[in-house]
C-alpha cells in the first residue's frame, strides 16, 4: 500500500525573491535600486536571479534604502531580524 501523497510545505523565499518583491513594492526598477545602492544593474539582476547573494555590506545598504522608502523588506526579514536574516541567507 502506497503512502498518501502530501503536498510539499511552502519553502522560505530565497534572497533573490526577497529583494525582487521588496524592490517592486518600493516602486524601484532594477536600475533605480542599483543607483540607490551604488552597484551595477547587473549586480541587482544577479541577486534577484539567485546567481549570487548580496554581501553583508550590500544588505546594510538595502536595509537603509528600505528604511528611507518606508517599505519593509519582507515579513520573513522582519521576523528574523538582522542576525537571523544573515543566517537565513547564508
Amino acid at each position: 500500500m502506497e503512502a498518501p501523497h502530501l503536498p510539499a510545505l511552502p519553502s522560505e523565499p530565497h534572497a533573490g525573491h526577497l529583494i525582487r518583491g521588496w524592490r517592486r513594492r518600493a516602486g524601484l526598477t532594477q536600475e533605480g535600486l542599483a543607483q540607490a545602492l551604488s552597484v551595477t544593474f547587473s549586480t541587482v539582476s544577479r541577486w534577484e536571479n539567485d546567481h549570487v547573494r548580496p554581501s553583508k555590506l550590500a544588505w546594510k545598504a538595502i536595509k537603509r534604502v528600505a528604511r528611507e522608502r518606508g517599505v519593509v523588506l519582507d515579513d520573513t526579514a522582519a521576523r528574523l531580524g538582522e542576525a537571523g536574516l544573515a543566517e537565513f541567507l547564508s
